[in-house]
């Protein structure tokens, strides 16, 4: 099974292990580039300047390449680390999304290669964070960034779909719970139900068509049933066990509001925060 180690480790290769550039002439969005050479040589990065070169990947619109493919493999560990619980790069993780969604270009930057290989540790960065032990918002939040910004959406939904790890089907579960139960009434959050095209980051126009048809075609009364019927289980007496179980008992009830959610579901996931009607 492929990891994040493996895939950055791949992706190194495929840059053909690049080296900090002698010469750094990148414009930066905020006039000051002084970020760069730190970049090159802090360990840790700081958080400022993996932000601030974050949002010279989003609006600036030439890049510096040999110095971008020197610095990935930094950015991405970041990301990993605020996508696991690391608060002090949640900022960079925000805006790194946007970068991620916004440029058209990476397979020109990076090779089409070197972009899908970015991808691929994207997807195994997430699937660490779903099987993490208490994921919650943050495991549903990166499902719908990358099916905000990403083209291959469908991997990483099929990878969770059929999942047999018993956290990451825990939170399939919760995701599922937003089609089947109303807000006031779901069991499976603690706090707030989220919306499930909230990011909880800088990304505002919703999941990617592809994306929404996937999921759509995916999805249906009869396949969420089965598939509640399949996914592990946490341990017993745990409150997710016991939660699992109660879904299951009470899914005949719901299928009516399921099927009305379903029919929502393509407009609730391209238009955030709109919600469903019922």
């Amino acid at each position: 099974m492929d990891t994040s180690a493996s895939a950055l480790a791949r992706l190194q290769t495929v840059l053909n292990q690049p080296q900090a550039p002698a010469v750094m002439w990148q414009d930066a969005f905020d006039y000051d580039p002084s970020h760069y050479g730190r970049l090159c040589q802090s360990e840790p990065p700081l958080a400022i300047d993996l932000l601030n070169y974050a949002l010279d990947l989003t609006y600036e619109p030439v890049i510096q390449t040999d110095l971008l493919r020197f610095l990935l493999p930094k950015l991405l560990e970041a990301w990993r680390e605020a996508l696991l619980g690391n608060t002090n790069y949640q900022g960079f993780l925000e805006h790194f999304w946007l970068a991620i969604a916004r440029r058209t270009d990476w397979p020109l930057l990076l090779s089409e290669t070197g972009w899908q290989t970015l991808l691929a540790y994207m997807r195994c960065s997430i699937t660490e964070c779903l099987n993490q032990p208490s994921p919650g918002y943050d495991g549903i939040y990166a499902v719908a960034a990358y099916a905000s910004a990403c083209p291959d959406f469908a991997l990483l939904w099929d990878a969770w779909w059929q999942t047999e790890q018993p956290q990451a089907a825990w939170v399939l579960r919760q995701w599922l719970s937003c089609l089947v139960y109303l807000e006031s009434e779901n069991p499976c959050f603690l706090y707030s139900v989220p919306d499930l095209s909230e990011t909880g980051a800088h990304l505002y126009e919703g999941w990617r068509p592809d994306a929404i048809a996937h999921v759509c075609q995916c999805l249906s009364v009869a396949s969420i049933e089965v598939n509640l019927r399949r996914l592990p289980l946490l341990p017993k007496g745990t409150q997710a066990d016991a939660l699992a179980t109660q879904m299951q008992a009470e899914f005949a009830d719901r299928c009516y509001l399921l099927e009305l959610r379903l029919l929502q579901l393509p407009q609730v996931l391209a238009n955030p925060w709109i919600g469903f009607e019922i």
